[in-house]
């Protein structure tokens, strides 16, 4: 809670607290929503339910009309939208910000993706230090979804997009119904995608010299080369969160399902062969059946998510699993030496109709990517200090990733990856000191400690650690300051991939200036190390006094990387010196083979400066009681008692 102190004929109304609201009032102030003591009159303003009770400064906060502002049409749009203020500024990880949904972790953001921005009341970002009290690493900041208690909305939506240029179109289907009605939510979706072809002729495109046909009613290669695939996607998805137990006595349980059909394809062009006859003339002829590649997608995906409270502690378990097969079939090129042979025989006319050639068949290629995940945290506050109460917050969790290929051509090759993950952690936060209640002179001053390990199936045993202060001199500034030692394995490819040796590869030689035609080996390497990573941040977030929920915030990140698994360079004199036994020359210094790879690179360092400037509120001077009121009384309280607005049904 905040308090602040205002002379006594100012027109303000008082918040109850939702918990003060819900017990047994006192006869004396029954009803009084102003404490009067002397002169001043003490305002209490509450959390709102769902908001995070955390010593860390929103890096921004945005409530209906902010978010209105955007216009968009989902909270996946949305979440697109401000993006320079959901990125984290430490480059590692994927960049994406963690999502809670009033306060809590969700299965995954599939889950609120396609609901309209309409349902949120408020909006916050939060720093990357945030995410270790919910089981996350700090390498992405948190965004909290804070939803209304009562919304309900249909949506019909269509889209259509063609270039003024021409040459293909693109237009979206969507539908959907969301209901949120207090602890209970659920929403459905369907939305279907299409995108025409884009081909080299509808762009103009220069063709090389000699793969354009001479005779005239040969088709061009052009029309059935593209620039752009076609592709049409079709996506349902679900989700339903429903309480437990009278009155949610026994926790929440979400269940969210998602199915994803996509297919694609694209144009290589036509068979072409350079027909000569007897008397030595020569045509180029093209052949009129494209060859085609096409790709088809199915994804099912699915969460499974509990939340509950034992006594004083938060206990939350999710679970998340996916499944892609993805196929793909290729054409293979024509034989036409039979065309060749009966040309140069006198027997075919080269500049007449051509027989048919059938097809030689298709290459195949498949993957199966079967990925779960879950992760349970409890969360509390094991003991009071003077300065508040400690949070200490407990995880563990199992991963598991199998990715299955396999590829017919000529020849035959298949392989299987699999890694299974456990991991377990701690954190703790301790408020140090605290204004008006111990060491107020400080200030707010609150220290944050971490510890995890990572056991992978095919790696072994990874260890992080964390420790970071936070310090707000006063109520507008606060400095943060954080030390991370993170150990990560090479990805699943780097390390297992299959090893394939290539004949007659095209490769740039820097050292002779020239190209070469080389063996080359591809594949994993099990000799990978492990990666250290020491990062630093240091921030100071400023809350701006001339506009509402506006700050200024700089950063700056340094970040230091010990054996850096890579994919193998460019092959430059440098590296050929760096990695001598991956390059193999013959006795005249012809480049013949090369070792592709991937490499442990000794160290990456790197640092940066980040800041931003966030306005939001109102210019000039705002009207009392808020824009298009009038002043309220200060003896009418807003709301029904719990601190909300009255509520009303959104839909």
């Amino acid at each position: 809670m905040a308090a602040a102190t205002a002379p006594a004929v100012a027109p303000v109304a008082a918040l109850a607290s939702p918990n003060d609201a819900a017990g047994p009032q006192d006869d004396e102030h029954d009803e009084d929503p102003l404490e009067v003591t002397g002169s001043d009159i003490v305002v209490v303003a509450p959390r709102i339910q769902g908001q995070l009770d955390v010593p860390n400064q929103p890096i921004a906060t945005f409530d209906e009309e902010d978010i209105a502002a955007y216009g968009a049409d989902s909270i996946g749009d949305l979440i697109a939208a401000i993006s320079p203020q959901t990125g984290s500024g430490r480059g590692r990880g994927s960049g994406t910000p963690v999502i809670l949904v009033n306060g809590q972790r969700i299965t995954s953001f599939r889950e609120m993706r396609n609901i309209p921005p309409e349902a949120i009341r408020k909006m916050e970002v939060l720093p990357e230090e945030v995410a270790l009290r919910f089981g996350y690493a700090a390498n992405q900041r948190v965004v909290n979804l804070i939803l209304k208690d009562r919304f309900s909305a249909t949506t019909v939506a269509g889209e259509y997009n063609r270039p003024t240029r021409g040459g293909y179109d693109n237009y979206e289907l969507e539908s959907g119904i969301v209901k949120i009605a207090g602890p209970r939510r659920y929403n459905f979706n369907a939305k279907y995608t299409d995108t025409s072809m884009l081909t080299e002729d509808e762009r103009n495109i220069r063709q090389e010299a000699g793969s354009q046909p001479t005779v005239a009613d040969d088709p061009s290669p052009a029309r059935y080369r593209s620039l752009a695939a076609a592709d049409s996607e079709f996506a349902l998805n679900g989700t339903m969160t429903q309480n437990l137990g009278e009155n949610g006595m026994a926790g929440s349980i979400t269940a969210n399902g998602a199915f994803t059909h996509e297919v694609a394809t694209s144009l290589s062009g036509l068979d072409t062969v350079i027909l000569t006859s007897p008397t030595g003339g020569r045509q180029t002829r093209t052949l009129p059946d494209p060859l085609a590649s096409r790709t088809v997608t199915d994804s099912f995906e699915g969460g499974l998510g509990y939340n509950t409270m034992i006594g004083r502690w938060m206990f939350n378990v999710t679970g998340d699993g996916s499944y892609v097969n993805a196929g793909t079939r290729i054409d293979r090129r024509r034989d036409l030496s039979g065309l060749q042979a009966a040309a140069e025989a006198g027997t075919l006319d080269i500049a007449g109709a051509l027989p048919f050639v059938p097809g030689t068949g298709v290459d195949t290629a498949r993957s199966r990517t079967l990925s779960l995940s879950s992760l349970a945290t409890l969360s509390g506050t094991p003991f009071s200090m003077p300065a508040g109460d400690a949070n200490l917050t407990f995880k563990g969790g199992y991963d598991f990733s199998r990715v299955q290929s396999e590829t017919r051509s000529d020849t035959f090759a298949d392989s299987t990856l699999t890694r299974g993950d456990v991991s377990a952690g701690v954190n703790l936060a301790l408020p140090l000191t605290s204004r008006g209640y111990f060491l107020g002179g400080i200030g707010d001053l609150a220290l944050n400690v971490s510890a995890g390990l990572n056991h992978l199936s095919d790696f072994g045993t990874l260890t992080d650690w964390s420790a970071g202060f936070t310090w707000s001199p006063t109520e507008k500034l606060t400095f943060q300051a954080s030390y991370l030692v993170d150990q990560e394995a090479p990805t699943l490819a780097l390390l297992g991939a299959p090893s394939v040796l290539s004949y007659n590869v095209s490769v740039y030689d820097f050292t002779r200036n020239s190209t070469a035609l080389v063996t080359v080996l591809s594949g994993g390497n099990q000799d990978l190390a492990r990666e250290t990573q020491r990062d630093i941040k240091l921030s100071a977030t400023w809350e701006l006094p001339f506009m509402k929920r506006s700050n200024l915030i700089v950063e700056y990140f340094r970040n230091r990387s010990s054996n850096v698994s890579e994919s193998f360079p460019l092959l430059t004199s440098a590296v050929e010196t760096a990695f001598p036994g991956r390059v193999q020359r013959d006795a005249a210094g012809n480049l013949v083979y090369l070792d592709r790879r991937a490499v442990t690179f000794d160290e990456e360092t790197s640092s940066s400066v980040r800041w931003g400037l966030n306005l939001s509120g109102n210019l000039g001077k705002e009207p009392s009681g808020g824009f298009g009121r009038p002043p309220e009384r200060a003896d009418t309280p807003r709301g029904g008692g719990n601190g909300d607005a009255p509520k009303r049904d959104a839909g």
